[in-house]
């Protein structure tokens, strides 16, 4: 039986419960360049002795090379009042909170899936196939022998059932297999500055997750989760989860 785990702070409750739930996700990400296509040399000798040779002509000149934009959101007041908050409440490094901010992109995919309207609720008959598909029990039944001890532990401590945890993680994640793919940073910040009308809910999200990496020394920019922000294999809001190791903390 696995030993229980030791929870002394809040921070270490978080590390313990997020440390097992992030990938590395190495690569650039960068494509090479696309070459531009060159006309074949017989063609292009056929054009040259058909058509008379014309002087030459000068070739415009080119304009100057633009000064990029200021990268990201550092620049912006709203953001330098947030860092300041940041600096002034938690301690953290001004210079330090200005470079991930410069890291952070807008993201208008997610505004437009946070505005997109639910017509109509799924009904049962239309989304329970793929939840109870042989594959997802399967995933579940594996998941509950690998972590049966934690499970006891929790429904000792909390009153939650194995069976609804194991329930829950299949239907959010398949059992971490789709944790998401959106960068958190990118998605709370542009949820935070850019969505109006929930930034409230969203700045605080923010600010609990860099107080969340700063608590796994883990860079903001590394982590990956669904376009609301949430993360994990539970992929839970940063508030709820790290609520939740305090408690289990104390």
């Amino acid at each position: 039986m696995t030993p229980p785990l030791s929870v002394s702070s809040r921070s270490s409750a978080s590390r313990i419960f997020f440390r097992s739930h992030f990938a590395t996700f190495g690569g650039s990400g960068l494509s090479p360049p696309l070459l531009a296509a060159k006309a074949p040399a017989s063609a292009t000798a056929k054009a040259t002795a058909k058509s008379p040779a014309k002087a030459p002509t000068k070739s415009p000149p080119k304009p100057p090379a633009r000064k990029p934009a200021a990268a990201g959101y550092a620049a912006r007041a709203d953001v330098r009042s947030f860092i300041d908050e940041l600096v002034r409440e938690h301690g953290f490094d001004r210079a330090a909170l200005a470079r991930v901010f410069a890291a952070a992109r807008p993201q208008p995919k997610i505004i437009a899936a946070m505005q997109r309207p639910l017509l109509e609720p799924p009904k049962w008959h239309e989304y329970a196939p793929s939840f109870l598909s042989p594959a997802r029990v399967a995933g579940g039944v594996a998941f509950w022998n690998a972590h049966a001890a934690e499970l006891a532990r929790a429904e000792a401590a909390f009153g939650v059932p194995p069976e609804v945890v194991v329930a829950i993680l299949g239907v959010e994640t398949f059992y971490g297999r789709n944790t998401g793919s959106h960068r958190a940073l990118d998605a709370l910040s542009t949820l935070a500055f850019d969505y109006p009308r929930r930034a409230a809910f969203f700045r605080g999200e923010l600010k609990q997750f860099l107080l969340l990496a700063r608590d796994l020394g883990t860079p903001p920019a590394a982590l990956k989760g669904s376009f609301a922000g949430a993360l994990g294999v539970q992929r839970v809001q940063i508030s709820a989860a790290r609520l939740a190791a305090a408690h289990k903390a104390r």
